[in-house]
């Protein structure tokens, strides 16, 4: 199988899943890898996530090959360090981040499937975290930062 074989399956996988957990009406199931990461890294992506618990971590773990990284999504990453990451991060599974925002920018940070996070925020920083009640979290917030 090629790469584009390999994609096309892992969304159609991932659509499938959705589908039974009552699919978010963004996903169309016609997306590449590099869409349903965007699509799973928005903000309607990680409600999706929250609002449907029972999401089979098995079919996200299929997306873990192709350096999902990139588009800030972490899947069973092991320990991790973030300073001042992208926008828009998701912590999935086994995943235990360390993450400091010191910079003015906002930045949201998605928990889910019993990922960790340790995070802190100074010099106007705004960050924004949603978690599942499986994940868990410690915030540290310095200065004129927000974290909610």
């Amino acid at each position: 199988m090629d790469a584009n074989t390999d994609n096309r399956t892992i969304t159609q996988r991932a659509y499938d899943d959705a589908v039974k957990c009552d699919v978010c009406p963004l996903f169309k199931g016609t997306e590449n890898l590099i869409e349903l990461m965007r699509l799973l890294n928005s903000t309607q992506g990680i409600e999706f996530m929250l609002n449907n618990p029972n999401y089979p971590i098995e079919t996200l773990r299929l997306a873990k090959p192709y350096n999902v990284e990139r588009f800030g999504v972490y899947i069973d990453a092991g320990d991790i360090v973030l300073h001042n990451p992208q926008r828009k991060i998701l912590l999935i599974g086994n995943t235990n981040a360390t993450i400091r925002i010191d910079e003015a920018h906002r930045c949201r940070v998605g928990i889910i499937k019993g990922a960790k996070a340790d995070i802190t925020a100074c010099n106007y920083a705004c960050v924004f975290v949603s978690a599942e009640n499986k994940s868990q979290y410690t915030t540290h917030q310095y200065d004129r930062a927000i974290i909610k």
